[in-house]
């Protein structure tokens, strides 16, 4: 048996360089777990060295969009001159060396695995684990056989409401966490909840209700007991320890629920996030006592109006749109740091699409590759430990309770925008006025 090792990022002003991290296997709890692990590359276990999962990087999955939005649908062939820069002009949908499809929808890139954890072919008609080749995550497969790994069965989040999976009737997440990893699903230990923005980066954007947002040649069994598309957990609590964050594959819907609530669980193994600290902001309420999901520590202050995320490999502007940057001369404390709002903050989507142009001409922090995020690059910004305003307002210190524009087109016409009072992920009619954060792919 092998030893899943988290891996995670540290990234440079000029490059990024791979750093493994050993990080822990997890227990029985919700989150994300700790400790320390023992890794056996000798080929002596269930898996060969080379059957190792890879090691994480800092890239992440498109989103599956590839049409683009124009005054009225969101239909029309990309690009479109009087709305640039959308989802679907760029990333590895758009990329004809990583959409040739195959292994996965346009960009995506799964592989299917046994239960030993080999690699099986594409057209597989059994597999027990999915690994994700761009992410480098591997998630478990669900099956239709009533056993511990049967999509229709519900569970209780944590240690709530259930003490044994005997019957699988009343089971919980912990419960079930450890006796997955028991029986070391696909030869590795390790196995835990996913994070909020890990459930999302499987979502294929591109499927349209009432499809589910899944591949589903490598994600089938997606439906609960009642035959409706499951709600997923996540590995997040809400501010206290009554309500968990969830994620509805039917149509990305991000909320909350009582963690007695039965709700469809994906175990999932490898991927870390740095750890750290997070200081509440006027606006907000934050739990020191659950786990930032976005410290200070992830974040790299570029000291000219921009940071970068280690996490994900993107860089971004601290301030909104039509807010000026102030570095207020201390270069190690964040909480000097202000955004004063100089010219107009809302725009339509159009608008705010077309913006872009007027930024890149301007060259911002010495770049000319902004653009409006999507979805996937753009929802990893939540802080789940807070109420109130659910952004890190040091590394981000203007960001108030609004929503914020993604430049995702959705299926129904509209666009996916981001807000942040509650957390939610929301379809936005595109005359709407929304706040932007810009993003590019860091050097």
């Amino acid at each position: 048996m092998k030893l899943f090792p988290h891996r995670h990022t540290t990234l440079t002003l000029c490059s990024l360089g791979l750093l493994l991290i050993l990080l822990g296997v997890h227990g029985c709890g919700g989150g994300d777990g700790g400790g320390d692990v023992v890794v056996d590359d000798t080929g002596s276990g269930n898996n060969n060295g080379d059957d190792l999962p890879k090691p994480f990087q800092p890239r992440n999955n498109d989103t599956g969009v590839t049409l683009c939005g124009g005054n009225l649908f969101n239909t029309a062939t990309c690009p479109l001159a009087n709305f640039p820069g959308q989802d679907g002009d760029h990333g590895r949908d758009a990329n004809t060396d990583t959409n040739l499809g195959g292994d996965g929808h346009l960009g995506f890139s799964f592989t299917k695995l046994d239960a030993a954890g080999n690699t099986l072919a594409s057209d597989a008609n059994s597999w027990a684990c999915v690994r994700d080749e761009v992410t480098g995550l591997i998630w478990e497969a669900k099956t239709d056989d009533w056993g511990i790994h049967d999509g229709r069965i519900g569970f209780a989040w944590g240690d709530h409401s259930a003490t044994s999976c005997a019957t699988l009737t009343a089971c919980n997440t912990d419960t079930l966490i450890a006796a997955v990893n028991s029986e070391a699903l696909c030869g590795y230990n390790g196995w835990r909840l996913p994070k909020m923005e890990e459930l999302q980066s499987i979502t294929d954007y591109g499927q349209v209700s009432p499809e589910p947002l899944l591949d589903t040649d490598y994600f089938p069994h997606y439906r609960n007991a009642g035959g409706t598309i499951q709600t997923y957990w996540s590995s997040s609590l809400r501010f206290n320890s009554l309500y968990a964050w969830n994620f509805n594959a039917a149509n990305s819907a991000v909320i909350f629920g009582s963690v007695a609530s039965y709700l469809g669980v994906r175990l999932v193994l490898g991927g870390t996030s740095p750890g750290g600290t997070l200081i509440q902001q006027t606006g907000q309420t934050c739990n020191a006592a659950f786990p930032a999901t976005t410290p200070n520590e992830r974040y790299i202050d570029q000291r000219n109006g921009t940071v970068t995320d280690k996490q994900t490999g993107l860089m971004w502007t601290r301030c909104p749109q039509g807010y000026t940057f102030s570095d207020n001369a201390s270069p190690a404390d964040w909480s000097d740091d202000t955004c004063t709002q100089t010219d107009t903050v809302k725009f339509t989507w159009q608008a705010a699409l077309q913006q872009t142009g007027i930024l890149n001409a301007a060259g911002y922090a010495g770049h000319q590759d902004w653009r409006v995020p999507n979805i996937k690059e753009l929802y990893p910004l939540a802080e789940h430990s807070c109420i109130g305003n659910l952004m890190n307002k040091l590394v981000f210190p203007s960001t108030i309770s609004a929503a914020y524009w993604s430049s995702t087109p959705t299926g129904d016409n509209e666009v996916w925008s981001f807000e942040t009072f509650y957390g939610y992920l929301t379809p936005s009619a595109k005359t709407l006025t929304r706040q932007v954060l810009w993003v590019r792919d860091a050097d």
